[in-house]
């Protein structure tokens, strides 16, 4: 297996769901770190004022697992859609607020979830910043490697 972050992603047969929350969870972090290099990158100005973001309306009720689930996969997710999840609107509310032309500045790289937000936790500090380059080097080299020239703004 590669000792890169993207050779580690290869889901395997009976993971534990404790792996597979933290695969989500590194891979939110992955998303808000490459979010906020391609916003450095590409700086807003009086030429472009196109806002990059990353808008997470967290968990929703929803039926996308209305159909070929299990019977334990059914209770788990009428449990979490009466338990932690919020109402559909409100999710949809938090999409639209993302787009909104009346965001300022400080979406540009930003994480949304209900407001603007830091994204916390280890993509803040000198740790985060240090993270965010390496990962950066690493997304990139793998996209221009699929696409060259498609990391140039």
């Amino acid at each position: 297996m590669e000792s890169s972050s993207l050779g580690a992603w290869e889901l395997q047969k009976g993971m534990l769901a404790n792996e597979i929350f933290f695969r989500y969870a590194t891979s939110k972090l992955l998303l808000v770190l490459a979010v906020r290099a391609l916003a450095q990158q590409s700086p807003l100005t009086s030429e472009s004022d196109v806002i990059v973001n990353v808008v997470s309306p967290g968990a929703c009720q929803s039926d996308l697992f209305r159909s070929d689930a299990s019977f334990g996969m059914k209770i788990a997710v009428w449990i979490m859609n009466h338990v932690i999840a919020r109402k559909t609107e409100v999710g949809g509310r938090v999409l639209v607020n993302g787009a909104s032309p009346e965001l300022g500045p400080e979406a540009h790289g930003a994480f949304i979830w209900d407001g603007i937000k830091g994204p916390g936790g280890l993509a803040e500090g000198p740790k985060g910043k240090a993270l965010q380059e390496e990962w950066q080097k690493e997304l990139w080299a793998k996209l221009e490697s699929i696409q060259p020239g498609v990391t140039q703004v």
